[in-house]
């Protein structure tokens, strides 16, 4: 689902860097005003250095100059990323349950 969402058009994708070396991705769409932030990742070995704050600065700025007013971003509750876009200033909206099933 991902890399069909990832190369629709408008879809900006971002890479960072760390000491020469891909540390993380993520995208950005941006809608009628609303900037979606999406497909966050960081490779386990960059985590806890600053790479999903960089990319949530980088795509805000984006959204911004891209004449977006408002951001959306999906997280888990209590996870490192919820961590990670509270600091940058989102708030909770609501609560989104995910359903799996034992094979």
């Amino acid at each position: 689902m991902m890399r069909l969402v990832a190369h629709a058009p408008g879809t900006v994708r971002l890479v960072a860097e760390v000491q020469g070396q891909p540390a993380g991705t993520a995208a950005l769409s941006v809608t009628g005003g609303v900037a979606a932030l999406y497909g966050t990742s960081t490779r386990p070995e960059f985590r806890g250095r600053g790479v999903q704050t960089a990319l949530l600065a980088a795509r805000l700025h984006r959204a911004a100059d891209s004449g977006a007013e408002f951001a959306s971003v999906f997280v888990t509750p209590g996870s490192g990323s919820e961590r990670n876009v509270r600091r940058a200033g989102f708030r909770g909206a609501g609560v989104r349950l995910t359903f799996t099933r034992a094979g």
